[in-house]
């Protein structure tokens, strides 16, 4: 049997319908690990407050590593299920790849700086640690809009945009502010939007 060949007009069409099925599919995944990365910092920030009320005890701050236990792995599980293999996909993964390098090594710096480098810091002992928030959040805002980018998403450009605003409330001396400042970030920058990408890659 002899197949039909496309014309001009059929190809481009195919194309086009090609990439928008792509650029769906993508948006679906990056909606899911938005929403994965931002409820497991909501999470992590609500069992951190709970811990801090009941057990008053300084090694509650090592909760906040769970962020990346509990992202990583449900984000492992998702890819079982979702394999897109595309140039915009290996940007969107080398982009989060720099941001998580970024993530890791800077509570490590903070730490060794704290510890070995303290006599030659312009901040107080231990105030290094303040930067630690401000810093990780910043990071994760900057892959937010850079994503938006990629997959030419306003709103995802935004999202990024608002949690550089919002990173600054680490820096006000209130109450719990840290874990406050992560459910905010989390919820404005990751869970709404990913949900919103989600609806609109549907």
């Amino acid at each position: 049997m002899e197949e039909r060949r496309l014309n001009e007009k059929e190809s481009l069409e195919l194309i086009t319908r090609m990439i928008k099925n792509t650029q769906q599919n993508i948006g679906v995944i990056n909606g899911n690990q938005f929403i994965v990365w931002g409820v497991s910092i909501l999470a992590v920030s609500l069992v951190f407050v709970v811990l801090d009320i009941t057990v008053t005890n300084i090694l509650i701050n090592y909760v906040w590593f769970l962020i990346p236990v509990f992202g990583y792995t449900w984000n492992k599980a998702l890819d079982k299920h979702e394999k897109v293999f595309t140039h915009m996909d290996k940007l969107l993964k080398l982009t989060w790849g720099v941001c998580g390098v970024f993530c890791i090594l800077t509570p490590i710096i903070s730490i060794l700086t704290n510890y070995f480098a303290n006599d030659f810091m312009i901040f107080s002992v231990g105030s290094v640690f303040r930067i630690i928030p401000i810093a990780e959040i910043i990071i994760v805002s900057l892959g937010i809009s850079v994503s938006g980018v990629i997959l030419n998403s306003k709103y995802i450009i935004f999202a990024g945009i608002v949690g550089l605003a919002i990173s600054f409330f680490t820096l006000l001396r209130i109450p719990y502010i840290i874990p406050i400042t992560y459910a905010l970030w989390s919820l404005t920058c990751l869970i709404i939007p990913g949900a919103i990408l989600n609806y609109k890659t549907k």
